[in-house]
């Protein structure tokens, strides 16, 4: 029953985000961030060591731009 549980809390946490994403492009840092929070597993901490920095994230969006006309590719 705790891994039903589980997973039905992971679900609503990556449906609230694919529903309102944020804007990625005007506030790319708290856009990122939400969606690292959504991907977290439950009961887990983030994990620090392989995040990029908040000053990288707003690189990372642009470079997606440049493939916004293949969805998949850029995200």
């Amino acid at each position: 029953m705790d891994e039903d549980a589980r997973a039905a809390e992971m679900a609503l946490k990556v449906l609230t985000v694919i529903r309102r994403p944020g804007d990625p492009f005007g506030a790319p840092v708290a856009a990122l961030r939400r969606i690292e929070a959504a991907a977290t597993p439950i009961g887990q901490t983030r994990d620090e060591g392989d995040r990029l920095e908040d000053a990288e994230l707003p690189l990372v969006v642009e470079a997606a731009r440049a493939w916004s006309h293949v969805p998949i590719l850029a995200g």
